[in-house]
């Protein structure tokens, strides 16, 4: 047995007795006197497999085990075995009280039974499946349709499509989606902020003007930057372009940038 465990739960363990009797005044006699006949065998956490075995000698009041109960659920135990002998006309013994610590002491319960595996069919046919599907429907608005506002989802093509359609709903992405997209700033605070009278203050994104895309006679691509005019631009991140000139963001196209030198 590990001696840190057995001083430590000790202590834990009378800590937390003296913290019942104080909360639960009556039965707080019954919490200290019972609880004491387990302090010397009793951890932070359960060593071997519980046991309802016990000896206790009636004249000297000790009591032995050969497993050390967890504090925690130890005394648990102790304020219910108190609970229920301060209901009763006539008041139990000791070793009478003991044996109702063992028997409601907290156990994890074991299953020997094999898992039963259903079927497709069994699943679907299933209350609680049916149940889960109809609350999901009803939070979700699911609806079944061969196109998506208008948009046959045939003709969602590439990435840019995609992020066009998105755009329009503004709760489409999260503040770091927007970021990567260039919705918002790279380092726009997404964190309420309080303001100089005290109120919250909320930022808001800021829209980014498209850039020109253009191929050149080699066939490369030519990004023109919307604000200056100039094509002498770098990338910041994956469409999102600034000019060398102003250092102003602005975006392009996902699957141009994608390819842009």
């Amino acid at each position: 047995m590990s001696n840190y465990n057995l001083e430590r739960g000790q202590e834990l363990y009378f800590n937390e007795l003296n913290k019942q009797a104080k909360d639960l005044p009556d039965l707080s006699e019954d919490i200290l006197k019972l609880g004491s006949l387990f302090g010397l065998n009793v951890g932070v956490m359960q060593e071997k497999a519980s046991s309802s075995d016990f000896n206790f000698d009636d004249e000297t009041c000790i009591l032995s085990y050969d497993w050390t109960p967890s504090y925690k659920k130890l005394s648990v135990a102790i304020v219910n075995a108190a609970t229920v002998n301060s209901n009763l006309d006539e008041k139990m013994s000791f070793r009478q009280m003991i044996e109702k610590v063992f028997e409601s002491y907290p156990k994890h319960l074991l299953s020997n039974t094999t898992t039963i595996v259903k079927t497709e069919e069994e699943i679907v046919n299933d209350s609680s499946y049916q149940e889960i599907l109809t609350n999901s429907e009803s939070v979700f608005n699911l609806v079944e349709a061969d196109e998506l506002d208008g948009m046959a989802y045939d003709d969602i093509d590439l990435l840019e499509d995609l992020a066009e359609y998105l755009d329009e709903d503004d709760e489409a992405f999260t503040v770091e989606g927007k970021r990567a997209l260039g919705l918002v700033e790279q380092d726009y605070d997404s964190t309420e902020l309080i303001g100089t009278d005290g109120n919250p203050v909320k930022k808001f994104k800021q829209e980014y003007q498209t850039g020109e895309v253009s191929i050149d006679e080699d066939g490369n691509y030519v990004i023109t930057c919307p604000y200056t005019g100039s094509s002498e631009v770098y990338q910041i991140s994956t469409n999102l372009f600034a000019s060398y000139e102003t250092d102003q963001p602005f975006k392009v196209k996902l699957s141009l940038a994608d390819t842009a030198e």
